[in-house]
């Protein structure tokens, strides 16, 4: 009978190691094509006039000792550690690597609301495709660190709940991003509280849970507080015209993914009994208050809900991967893609008409790029009306496609 027991032991202890090595395989698979799509061709176009601002603000602090703020610092390591050359590859290097990292830290992170794979690939791979993360967490600004040290917060809340010590990952985030920008702190902190208000309320009054968070966020606060212009923070909070113009812009860039995120929206409100209906919501909900009070002036923020719509995304994606075979899609998919495919389609062709009429202004790339899209875009049509599950990997890999190739284009960096 004992040798029962070990036998058994013995198969779940080999159970649990290959699940470990599977989880490597997708984690390192995941950092391997975000990175190739990051840094691909990274410095084939000139710096941007907001990118020039930043590189001289990075030469203004390379001698200096204090790393607030978080970015110029980035910045600055990356010349140090690339021989001092100042050019568009190693200013924008050290951004497009932390958002390449956060990949697959979202992967990790979804490991704490689901128990199956399926949903972490999706929602990973849902995220590394969508435009503006692509096309703005390359550029030098705020957008990369932004996006890892959110990421990375929201990881350690989550695990918080099961070990209290990851607390300490949560103050150690909130403490970057202090070095960040203070309005990502006032962010982060409220997607934090409710959160933890809709799903654990009992760690609003750990004490413990708060030590760690504290032991992460003083020092970091008290060591660089002559630097933070509080003045700034709150008048920067007074409701701006046209707020919504730049959250309305990064949903608009982030086609074809937007259908499903209003069915994963819909979906999250209907199961909001689960942990990451909750986590959507409050994150959701508390980035587009913040961008209806920031608006314009800091639009990098609307990049911030993209994580959130991905976690809806995925979410519905792998939900109808389960349905039974003869439960059809929703109508609306394919009539919205129906719509884009066509609009792809018109565009090909004007660019046709437009090369005929001035040979000399033709744009191949900019051709090749609406045909892989088009071309993606019926696929996963034809595919969603026939109620064949592989349209979702036609559109991984179709949008994947048109992002290479938009990279090795001059249009990229104009696109947020």
């Amino acid at each position: 009978m004992n040798n029962q027991i070990f036998e058994r032991d013995s198969s779940y202890a080999s159970l649990r190691s290959r699940n470990r090595w599977i989880e490597t395989f997708y984690i390192l698979g995941l950092l391997l094509i975000a990175s190739l799509l990051m840094i691909f061709h990274l410095g084939n176009l000139p710096l941007t006039a907001e990118e020039i601002l930043v590189v001289e603000n990075a030469l203004q602090s390379s001698d200096k000792f204090v790393i607030f703020p978080l970015l110029p610092r980035l910045i600055s390591l990356s010349y140090a550690l690339n021989g001092h050359v100042v050019n568009a590859w190693t200013t924008r290097l050290p951004l497009a690597i932390l958002t390449a990292l956060s990949v697959p830290l979202l992967y990790s992170l979804t490991g704490e609301l689901y128990a199956m794979r399926r949903p972490k690939i999706l929602i990973s791979l849902m995220y590394l495709t969508t435009f503006p993360v692509v096309c703005s967490g390359r550029l030098a600004n705020l957008t990369g660190v932004s996006l890892f040290v959110s990421i990375w917060t929201i990881g350690c809340l989550l695990r918080s709940r099961r070990n209290l010590i990851w607390s300490i990952g949560i103050g150690l985030g909130l403490g970057l991003s202090l070095l960040t920008d203070g309005i990502i702190f006032l962010i982060l902190f409220s997607i934090i509280l409710l959160f933890l208000y809709l799903d654990t309320p009992r760690l609003l009054t750990s004490l413990y849970f708060w030590i760690g968070v504290s032991l992460g966020v003083i020092p970091v606060f008290f060591g660089h507080v002559p630097s933070i212009n509080f003045h700034t923070s709150i008048a920067i909070l007074i409701p701006y015209k046209n707020s919504w113009r730049s959250l309305l812009d990064i949903i608009g860039l982030s086609l074809p993914w937007l259908v499903f995120w209003f069915s994963g929206l819909k979906f999250a409100l209907n199961a909001y009994c689960w942990s990451w209906s909750k986590l959507i919501l409050s994150w959701l909900t508390t980035v587009f208050t913040f961008v209806l009070l920031i608006g314009t002036r800091m639009p990098y923020l609307a990049i911030l809900s993209i994580p959130a719509f991905s976690l809806a995304g995925g979410t519905i994606l792998a939900e109808v991967m389960n349905w039974p075979s003869v439960r059809p899609y929703p109508l609306y998919w394919k009539n919205s893609l129906s719509v884009l495919s066509i609009l792809a389609s018109a565009s090909c062709i004007l660019i046709i008409y437009k090369t005929l009429l001035n040979p000399s202004g033709m744009h191949q790339m900019i051709l090749v790029i609406f045909a892989a899209s088009t071309v993606t875009l019926i696929l996963a049509t034809i595919l969603i009306a026939k109620r064949d599950q592989q349209f979702i990997a036609i559109l991984f890999w179709g949008m994947y496609l048109v992002l290479l190739l938009l990279l090795n284009s001059s249009y990229w960096t104009v696109l947020i």
